[in-house]
């Protein structure tokens, strides 16, 4: 048998090197690909149960209502059913995919936020009540709920983006439709109506 010739081998280790590197992107995006979704989903969670301990905090927010206001039977109402109708809420990993399910989420979550919003303000409009410590501790409670929902909005932006990313870059935008051929971008901001 012949001996092969240097050209012929090197030609064959490079192809060899090629395919190499190629298959090790490829798999190193698809690993890319999988993290990023999974921590997007992973900070979604975290909103949907911020969100949930917010809507703890409603029935004291409702008898508040009821004390500062003579009409604060109706807004009581509305945050109770608020609170309730996002409890109702069943934890959606698939909700980050579909912005109509996300607006549906979020309209949800505005639901309670404006008679919230609106027990803030009849508290400022009674600087009295506002001074008693129970009213305080409600408010205070009420504040690090939504510090944290910002936090976690934040969070889950910040990891949408990188999934996006991630999905549209070279080559995992060749290679996403065959390792993750479910993927699709996620809705990556709250501003959206």
């Amino acid at each position: 048998m012949a001996a092969r010739s240097p050209v012929r081998i090197a030609t064959t280790l490079l192809v060899v090197l090629v395919i190499a590197g190629l298959v090790g992107l490829v798999n190193r995006g698809a690993r890319q690909v999988s993290s990023a979704a999974n921590r997007a989903v992973a900070a979604w969670s975290t909103v949907e149960q911020e969100f949930m301990a917010r809507a703890g905090v409603a029935p004291a927010m409702a008898d508040l209502a009821r004390r500062l206001d003579a009409t604060g039977e109706e807004l009581a109402a509305r945050i109770i059913a608020a609170a309730e109708a996002i409890e109702r809420l069943a934890p959606d990993p698939g909700t980050p995919y579909a912005p109509d399910r996300f607006r549906a989420f979020m309209s949800v979550q505005d639901a309670l936020s404006v008679p919230l919003g609106q027990v803030l303000d009849l508290v400022n409009a009674h600087p009295a009540e506002a001074a008693d410590p129970t009213v305080k501790e409600l408010l205070a409670r009420l504040a690090a709920h939504e510090q944290r929902i910002v936090v976690a909005r934040s969070d889950y932006v910040a990891n949408a983006r990188t999934y996006n990313a991630e999905i549209e870059a070279i080559p995992n935008r060749w290679t996403v439709s065959f390792f993750h051929p479910d993927a699709s971008p996620m809705v990556a901001s709250f501003d959206f109506r």
